[in-house]
């Protein structure tokens, strides 16, 4: 027979068992649970950077539809001002191109060609302004009269064309005074004052 004390190491046995089966048990699932909960981080990690990624693609969308509405808009405007016969309803103004590096472009210095609605700038001699600089395309720039102001418009040329400076990429306002460069030609523009509204000179001397 098996006495009192062996039937108790045995149950006291058993018990450590079970514990010890039960201890496994919580710590598989212990580690289940982490691991569910660190793929759930990482799944929410990868959904928040697929969502800056997609606000950031989103943005250059809008920029790029933004400067698509740009190039439109100033394309527009080239083919306006740009068009032979573009010539606003209001009468031009008078205006004049005074070459400043004269021997470069074959012309004696202080060289001065006035402004036409639609002339062409450029090396060849048919040009209205015939430029004879090698760094000059054939048909360099184009002045287009609109808006009641005169416009210079680079005529895609390799070389480009600056104001004060700066190369023009697309209709630019002349004003009086401004700098001009074609190759290496240079000339300053000059614009005569716009007509002054109101009573003629005539009227004003009648009421001295």
């Amino acid at each position: 027979m098996i006495g009192p004390d062996e039937t108790a190491a045995r149950h006291v046995a058993e018990l450590a068992q079970l514990r010890a089966g039960y201890e496994a048990r919580l710590d598989d699932a212990a580690a289940h649970a982490q691991a569910r909960e660190q793929a759930v981080i990482d799944q929410l990690t990868a959904a928040r950077e697929e969502c800056a990624a997609l606000a950031i693609r989103a943005e250059a969308a809008a920029a790029l539809a933004r400067e698509r509405d740009a190039l439109v808009k100033r394309v527009r405007e080239l083919e306006r001002l740009a068009r032979p016969g573009a010539v606003a309803a209001s009468a031009p103004t008078g205006g004049r191109l005074v070459l400043i590096d004269a021997p470069r472009a074959g012309r004696a210095d202080g060289t001065t060609f006035p402004f036409v609605p639609d002339a062409v700038l450029g090396r060849h001699p048919d040009c209205a302004i015939p430029l004879a600089d090698d760094f000059i395309s054939g048909q360099h720039a184009r002045l287009a009269w609109g808006a009641g102001a005169w416009w210079l418009v680079d005529l895609g040329t390799l070389n480009g064309t600056s104001v004060n400076g700066e190369r023009i990429e697309r209709p630019t306002q002349l004003r009086d005074g401004d700098m001009v460069r074609l190759g290496r030609v240079q000339a300053r523009v000059a614009l005569d004052p716009p007509p002054v509204s109101g009573g003629s000179g005539h009227e004003k001397q009648q009421g001295r």
